[in-house]
């Protein structure tokens, strides 16, 4: 969120809170005293910009979804919400602005990006969007599995938002029996398995499996 302050030149920004700084990238010292059109670019809708800057002059509430810009130059769109703040005589002191970033859910409805989302390194999640950023290999990977399999994997956009996964395997032929054979183990010697996966959680989980295999009680 910030706080702009209008009786001085420009309308600049008075506060800032960390989370508006950490979706930018830029300092607090970047931010304190500019205006907040140093968020946009070329590729901000310049109506949009219009109509801000009218309900602002008219010191009226504005919601708008909005494409803006962090210091590294990536985009980023952001659920604008400006408010103005009259003190107890009825003068305007101040504009609150909150802003959200929906980037995910803006690239989720762009049906280009269904297209996209089963090659390797595509992610929706972006650089630089802390917790959670990926690899873009999970959805190829899964992709190639069902493939291989003989199956398939499609994605569609939900109204609301989100997306939804189908996978459709290939059904087994005639009847299948179910018998027990006999199934030789072997205790590895000296193979090395290399695992890649971009969860702390999963790799903590199969690097705990491997301790129990190799321990003295391990599955032969």
């Amino acid at each position: 969120m910030v706080v702009t302050d209008p009786s001085q030149p420009d309308n600049p920004i008075i506060f800032c809170n960390a989370a508006f700084i950490r979706m930018t990238g830029y300092s607090a010292n970047e931010i304190i005293g500019k205006n907040c059109r140093f968020l946009q670019g070329s590729e901000t809708d310049r109506t949009l910009v219009d109509q801000i800057r009218a309900a602002i002059e008219r010191r009226e509430e504005v919601a708008i979804e909005i494409l803006n810009y962090r210091k590294n130059g990536s985009t980023i769109w952001n659920a604008l919400f400006i408010s103005p703040v009259y003190d107890e005589s009825g003068e305007l002191k101040y504009f609150f602005a909150s802003q959200l970033d929906i980037s995910r859910r803006k690239e989720a409805e762009d049906p280009s990006s269904l297209t996209k989302i089963f090659d390797p390194f595509f992610s929706t999640k972006g650089a630089g969007k802390g917790v959670g950023k990926g690899t873009g290999l999970g959805l190829s990977m899964a992709y190639g599995f069902m493939r291989q399999s003989g199956g398939a994997v499609a994605a569609t956009n939900r109204a609301g938002g989100g997306v939804t996964f189908t996978l459709l395997f290939p059904r087994s032929k005639g009847m299948v029996e179910q018998t027990r054979q006999p199934v030789a183990h072997s205790r590895g010697e000296g193979q090395h398995i290399l695992m890649v996966e971009d969860q702390p959680q999963v790799a903590d989980l199969s690097q705990r499996v491997r301790q129990l295999l190799d321990g003295p009680n391990g599955v032969t």
